[in-house]
């Protein structure tokens, strides 16, 4: 089953790590890579 949640869009965090919105939708905004950046920007 799958859910509407996952999109293809992607997010960068400031350290410029890449990773798709699904991954902080539960709305921590922080990066999987590193969990000290809590701020990131969405991909155009």
């Amino acid at each position: 089953m799958k859910f509407f949640w996952f999109s293809r869009k992607k997010y960068h965090c400031l350290n410029g790590h890449s990773f798709k919105n699904y991954l902080v939708m539960n709305g921590s905004k922080r990066c999987p890579k590193c969990a000290t950046v809590t701020i990131y920007k969405r991909a155009e």
